[in-house]
Order: structure tokens, then C-alpha cells, then sequence
């Protein structure tokens, strides 16, 4: 091989590298708004699944104090006007492989779940919900739960900062 073939060889790997790496980078990018946007559907799958499920119990669903709905004959969610509470023992455990051994009721506190931080009411988020941990811009990759205890809870997504 010939160092004009060598050159001619490099610059084409360089130029193809140089193609290609933008595209890896968007892909990480594109992975963390696929989570963010399949957590949310979670969420608001779990909202109306409580809301089934008191509805079948013959349950009240406009009482201000909190109760707790058994689901799956797993897990008790903190139950507040009809929803789950906007603590990690109210919407936080609804969710799949969900840390059901934690309580921090009235609490602020992260609490780690898969490639997401769960913060209850008043966190950075202010609301309710999760960030992506490792994305750039963390609060502006988010899932927010959104319940004042009036009307039905809302799930605001954010993802101008994965």
C-alpha cells in the first residue's frame, strides 16, 4: 500500500466518524425521551387503575383524609380525594418494580427508581415526580405528577433537557 492510499484510506475513516458520531450522541438523547414518555403513560395507566379499583370497592373518592388501596395484594398506595397521593407510598410505589418498603410521606427526599429520581411534593420539580438522573439537564427531563387534591391529577412531561 502506498502512503497516498493510506492518507486516502485515513481521511475516508475520518470523514465517516465524523458523519456518524452526531448520530450516536442523538441516540442517547432519543432513549431518554423514549423513557421519559413510557414512564408518563405508566403513570397515568396507574392513576386510572386506583381510580378503578376504589370505584369497584365501592370506595369514597372526595374524602380529604388518606387512605390506603392494597394493589395486587402487593403493594398499599397512600390514596388521597381519589388518586394516589403525591408521595413515593402514593404514586411512586405504583409503578413497576417499585420499592415498596419505603415511606417518606411529607418528605422531599430522592428516592431511586431504575434510571429515574422520584422526589415527592415540593422537590426540584415542585410537584411530584421523576428526573433522569444522568441526563443533561435533569429537571428538564422529567416526568411531574401533578395533584392538588382537586380534579384529576395531571402528568407533564419535559424532555427539552434529555
Amino acid at each position: 500500500m502506498t502512503l497516498v492510499e493510506l492518507v486516502a484510506v485515513l481521511l475516508v475513516l475520518v470523514v465517516l466518524s465524523a458523519l456518524a458520531l452526531p448520530k450516536l450522541r442523538d441516540l442517547g438523547t432519543d432513549a431518554r425521551i423514549a423513557a421519559v414518555n413510557a414512564l408518563a403513560a405508566s403513570v397515568h395507566s396507574a392513576t386510572q387503575k386506583v381510580k378503578l379499583a376504589l370505584d369497584a370497592k365501592g370506595l369514597s373518592t372526595s374524602a380529604s383524609a388518606h387512605t390506603f388501596l392494597q394493589t395486587d395484594g402487593q403493594a398499599y398506595v397512600r390514596i388521597w380525594k381519589g388518586y394516589p397521593d403525591r408521595w413515593w407510598d402514593g404514586i411512586g410505589i405504583t409503578q413497576v418494580a417499585a420499592n415498596t418498603t419505603i415511606s417518606n410521606y411529607g418528605s422531599a427526599a430522592p428516592v431511586v427508581y431504575d434510571q429515574f429520581t422520584f422526589y415527592g411534593f415540593g422537590g426540584p420539580l415542585g410537584n411530584a415526580g421523576w428526573v433522569v438522573t444522568h441526563a443533561p439537564t435533569p429537571t428538564q427531563c422529567s416526568v411531574q405528577y401533578v395533584f392538588d387534591g382537586s380534579g384529576e391529577p395531571a402528568i407533564v412531561v419535559t424532555t427539552r433537557g434529555c
